[in-house]
């Protein structure tokens, strides 16, 4: 898909005030399912999407990989029947981490020498780490007196969380700093 009039920010279109319709797009990607009906109290579904998104600057001609580009989803998911009205069943989900502009230094603010400002690097030229997660689910219920009494149980999820902490991505960033953005 090509993507025309792609809102950028003034920091990418020194001649906008705010935000221009200075940037042109592109995203393209497949997806595949395989699911299986259930047979002998089995059932689930697998399924994979690739996908590639990106900008490009008018004014400077840069082509930047789209911040909210995750090139790899993976699920999978499965369930079995136990007895009459409970099920087990887990789901674990993969993806590739987003992009995101790395703070290189912090400076002083002009107007609140107190309070520090970010410097940016490359637009959008650093990766989150992959994420990954499972969860594993127990649900079910009892028949009472013609009404069905549910009882969902999470055992749980576990995964890499894909953390976020930016803390550890500002330069000497051992301390949580307050950063004002421009």
């Amino acid at each position: 898909k090509d993507m025309t009039d792609v809102v950028i920010s003034s920091e990418q279109d020194g001649a906008a005030e705010n935000y221009s319709n200075g940037a042109q797009g592109s995203a393209y990607g497949i997806e595949f399912l395989i699911r299986k009906n259930r047979v002998d109290r089995w059932y689930g579904w697998a399924s994979l999407s690739l996908s590639e998104s990106d900008r490009t600057n008018a004014k400077t001609g840069e082509t930047v990989r789209f911040e909210h580009d995750k090139p790899i989803l993976f699920n999978l998911v499965g369930n079995r029947l136990i007895g009459r009205s409970w099920m087990l069943g887990f789901r674990w989900t993969y993806q590739s981490g987003g992009r995101y502009t790395p703070i290189v230094d912090l400076l002083p603010s002009n107007s609140r020498p107190n309070v520090l400002e970010p410097v940016y690097g490359k637009l959008n030229s650093q990766q989150f780490p992959d994420y990954h997660r499972l969860d594993v689910v127990c649900p079910g219920g009892f028949w009472g007196y013609r009404h069905e009494i549910g009882v969902p149980l999470s055992l749980g999820s576990a995964g890499s969380g894909g953390a976020t902490d930016m803390t550890s991505r500002i330069p000497g960033g051992d301390d949580p700093v307050f950063v004002v953005g421009s």
